[in-house]
């Protein structure tokens, strides 16, 4: 992915926001992270998930569902 791409989807009078960033490495993917939350300042959940590297071996990755269900925002 070399470009950002966002996403808004409603649904049961929730609003479900995507965002998906280039990153080189876990703390530019946490930057966004906290740029989003800040953004997004009554968001109850801010999902995230991180892949660095090629997804069939990875060099890290990591993953928050903040709350949500267990599995949520798992890879």
């Amino acid at each position: 992915m070399t470009a950002p791409v966002e996403h808004r989807i409603s649904e049961k009078n929730s609003d479900f926001l995507t965002f998906l960033q280039p990153v080189q490495n876990r703390d530019e993917a946490m930057h966004w992270v906290e740029q989003y939350r800040n953004r997004y300042r009554d968001a109850i959940h801010v999902c995230w998930a991180f892949v660095i590297g090629h997804t069939r071996q990875p060099e890290a990755q990591a993953f928050s569902d903040d709350g949500e269900p267990s599995g949520t925002a798992e890879l």
